[in-house]
């Protein structure tokens, strides 16, 4: 058992809604570094000494949003990068890491709008997921005038 890991700890496993009508993956780049652009642990006010993030969720419905970011307590597990993890013995039985819920007023869009450069989301119907598709041709839809 993890020193430190306890009873409640909640396993994180791929994400699911209510009907699971989709599912899919996900891929984003960190948003380029500049002079007056934010890092990702700026925008979520983490210090980057002590934490080392591992995951962000991103959740939206008609009634809310919620962003939540993973991040595994460097001062607790001494690591100094994602590299490094691999080769934690303790880590065999999964990553140790705090989840940081945003504020509510932080809205979903806005923040991936600031904290990636690149980010690409394909959902697939639950009745083809993990079968393969064949793309046999692009069409473009026209924007109604």
């Amino acid at each position: 058992m993890l020193t430190g890991m306890n009873d409640d700890a909640t396993v994180l496993g791929a994400v699911s809604v209510q009907y699971d009508d989709y599912l899919g993956s996900a891929a984003a780049d960190d948003a380029d570094a500049t002079l007056a652009g934010r890092s990702l642990y700026q925008l979520v006010g983490l210090d980057r000494e002590q934490w080392l993030i591992v995951s962000v969720e991103l959740a939206t419905s008609k009634q809310s949003e919620r962003i939540s970011v993973y991040a595994i307590d460097r001062y607790r597990y001494p690591i100094s990068s994602l590299a490094d993890q691999q080769e934690q013995p303790d880590f065999t039985f999964g990553v140790p890491v705090v989840a940081f819920d945003l504020p509510a007023s932080v809205g979903v869009q806005e923040f991936v709008a600031e904290a990636f450069q690149r980010i690409s989301v394909r959902l697939v119907s639950h009745a083809v997921s993990g079968r393969t598709l064949n793309v046999t041709g692009r069409r473009r839809l026209e924007d109604e005038q």
